[in-house]
Order: C-alpha cells, then structure tokens, then sequence
C-alpha cells in the first residue's frame, strides 16, 4: 500500500473528528511552545551571563585586603601570581573615588543641556582596560594627566544600571578627544557633623580616548586615569583631612584570564591566609535564568504528560466508537500492519501540526522580545541576543513524533485484538 494512501486515511479520519483533533493539537502545542519558550529565553540569558557577567574585567577581578604593617604581603602575593598562569595582572589597587566636575572643555556647563556636569569617578589604570578602548588611544603607565572616559559619558553618578531603556541624553565622548576636563575635590573636617571643606584640589585630565562601558557593566561616569595621578589625589586628601583614623589597609587586585579559573585562584590565595573578594558578583539575573529555566521546563513537561495521557484516552475512545468501522476494514482485507500504520500517520500529522504551530508561535516571540529589547531595554540590556538554535528545534520535532506516537501505538493495542466479527456486531450496536 502507498505511503500517500495512508495519509489520506489518516487526514479523513481526522477530519472526520474534529474536535478530538483540536483539543490534541492544541494540547500539545502548549507543551512545546512553553518548552521552546523557556529554554530559547534560557540559553539567550545564559549566553548573556557567561559572556557579559562572567568574563567581565570586575568579575574575574578579585581584591585582596591586607595590613600595612604584614611582612611579606606584596612578595607572597607576586610568588602566586608568578606561578599561576591563569593570573593576568597584579596591581596595588585604588579603589574609585568621587570628585566634581569643575568644566568640560568645550561645553557650557551652565547652559549645556545634555548634563548636569554634576560628578564623576575616577578609577585607576589597568592593562587590561585596554581592550575596551574604541576610539581614541590608551595611555601608558608613565603618563599623567591623561584620561579615557565612556563613549556614552554622562557625569552624573546618580545614574543607576536598569534594565529599562535610560531616560538620559549620554555625551559622545568621542567628540572630547583631545579635550580637557577640570575636576576638584576636596579635604574635610571629619570630626563634626558638618563635614566642612578644609582645603579644594583641583586636577585636569586631556582626554586620549573612549571606551565602551557595556561589555564590564561599567557606568557612565567613570574615568579611568593613570595610577600615580589618582595615588596623589589620594595623598592630597588623606595629608589634609582631620578626624579620620590612619589607613592601616593596603589592598591588591589580580585579574584572572577566565571566570573558570577563578575559585582556583581564591582557593590558592585563601590557603596564604589571605581575604579574598570578587569586585564584582552576579546579581537577581543568574537566579532569574535559573528561575526561569526550572518552572518552564516543569510546567512545559506537566502539560507534556497531561498531553500525552488526554491523547491516549481520545484515541482509545475513538477506537472503541469505531469498532465497527475497524472490523469492516478487517474484513475488506486490511491486516493489523495496516491499521497501525494509519494511526501512526494520524498521530504523526497531529505531531508535525503542533510542531510547525509552535515554531511560529516561537519565531513571533523572538522577533517581539527583539523589537522590545532594542526599543524599551537599557544599553547593557541590548547585549542580550534571543535566539534558538538549530538543537533545540530538532529535539522538539522529535518530542512532536514521539508523544502521540505512544498515545496511537497504545490505543492500537485495543484495536489489534479485536476480531473482524466482532467487531461488526459492536458496529451496528454502535449504530
């Protein structure tokens, strides 16, 4: 018998039950869209984490607290990071620190609309941060006065990281290549609640290039500057300011090459006796993926099984309403072989439906949460890339194949024992 016979058969005999038909596909249809739902939004989430949170320069970045007054600190530290290749670079680490800003060569900051030239945080130079450079040139550790600030620059540090789209007009930073930023800071009376200024720096800074602040999920405001320039504001401020306790911490930073190798480098650090943090750990968004993960592929396999089941039982239902119609096939010379290849084109059309149904419904997300992304998400949300891949659609298909697949060959088992006399005499009681 032809293969295009049988699906004849199985597309009449669909027809002819509608409703069952729907339910069936609608059912399954669920099952698979939530599955390919959730685990499309998943692997875009963790792709996004592994690539943009994990492998940040703050997050392979970890700081070691240490007292002044410890022998040895800087030496054993070296030792380590001397030993393990997976250690990038070494620094003393100055931790940012805020200063206002004073001018921005060529803008007004009285009239100038796109800031409120309000503050900015100077952090230190690392080797690394050279590869976040996009436009402009990096600096050398000799250098000084010298900066790169944020191709999207706004020096304001009220400006918080969101997930929706920013409400806030960025200066191209590119546009102050060659430009020159005064900044002051200042000494404090730390011993009353004022906090009076004692004495006002000033330090200016030529712009030499930008960088991009999406990749690490810096901020807006930060510039980066040479080491000693910012180790002398540091000395300035501590050598003037009263009421507060002398510093007797020194902290060092490495960089790890990969967000793999960095519990090995804690571990190694940890068995020196020293205290060792991440600059940077992953928030809400990791547990988020995971959330998300978890209750879509629950859910997803609930409605699978309840799919599964609900089609078995329409299938021996209908099997037993069409006992007669199955014991006239019988004796008209169909064989058992025969009727199980013709619910299991049923079964399978009733599969490929839900499976193409699914994908559009898929492709419709994918194209929507894009469009949202890109229209209403933040600069560091738009990092997320949706997108399925060519795994998850086929191990879908197959799931499409397989569950009504088990629901026909079971309720075939029902059909197979009956005998053609019967089966006419249950017919016309049917009927």
């Amino acid at each position: 018998m032809k293969t295009n016979y049988y699906i004849s058969l199985a597309l009449t005999n669909l027809l002819r039950r509608k409703r069952a038909s729907i339910v069936n596909i609608l059912m399954i249809t669920i099952s698979l869209t939530i599955l390919l739902l959730t685990t499309t939004l998943n692997s875009s989430l963790s792709k996004y984490i592994d690539e943009y949170l994990y492998n940040s320069l703050d997050y392979r970045t970890l700081i070691i607290n240490t007292f002044k007054l410890q022998p040895n600190v800087k030496e054993t530290i070296v030792n380590i990071v001397n030993s393990d290749d997976n250690i990038v670079e070494f620094n003393e680490e100055l931790f940012g620190i805020v200063t206002e800003v004073n001018s921005i060569e060529t803008l007004n900051t009285e009239s100038d609309s796109k800031s409120n030239f309000k503050k900015l945080i100077l952090k230190s130079r690392k080797n690394q941060y050279e590869n976040i450079v996009v436009a402009g040139e990096f600096f050398d550790t000799t250098d000084v006065n010298v900066g790169i600030i944020p191709k999207k620059f706004y020096p304001d540090t009220t400006f918080q990281i969101d997930y929706s789209k920013e409400k806030v007009d960025f200066i191209d930073g590119e546009s102050l290549i060659g430009k020159t930023i005064t900044l002051k800071y200042f000494a404090r009376d730390y011993s009353s609640n004022e906090m009076s200024i004692i004495k006002e720096f000033s330090y200016s800074f030529k712009v030499v290039g930008v960088y991009d602040i999406v990749p690490n999920h810096f901020y807006p405001y930060n510039v980066i500057i040479p080491f000693n320039d910012l180790k002398e504001i540091y000395t300035n401020i501590e050598q003037h300011n009263i009421g507060l306790a002398e510093d007797f911490n020194i902290s060092y930073s490495v960089i790890v090459d990969n967000q793999k190798n960095v519990e090995n480098v804690i571990t190694k650090l940890n068995n020196k006796g020293f205290v060792v943090n991440r600059a940077a750990v992953l928030g809400p968004i990791g547990e988020i993926s995971k959330y998300i993960l978890y209750s879509g592929n629950i859910l997803g396999l609930i409605i699978l099984i309840t799919s599964l089941i609900n089609l078995t039982l329409t299938m021996i239902q209908s099997m037993k309403k069409r006992t007669g119609e199955i014991g006239l096939m019988k004796a008209i010379g169909y064989n058992n072989q025969n009727l199980t290849i013709i619910a299991s084109f049923e079964a399978v059309i009733i599969g490929i439906i839900s499976f193409i149904i699914s994908c559009i419904i898929l492709l419709g997300f994918i194209v929507f949460f894009r469009w949202g992304i890109a229209n209403y998400g933040s600069m560091y949300v738009q990092a997320i890339k949706v997108r399925t891949n060519l795994s998850l659609i086929l191990q879908t298909a197959i799931i499409s194949i397989i569950v009504p697949l088990l629901g026909s060959i079971y309720a075939m088992r029902y059909a197979i024992k009956i005998s053609p006399k019967v089966a006419l005499s249950k017919g016309r009681e049917n009927n």
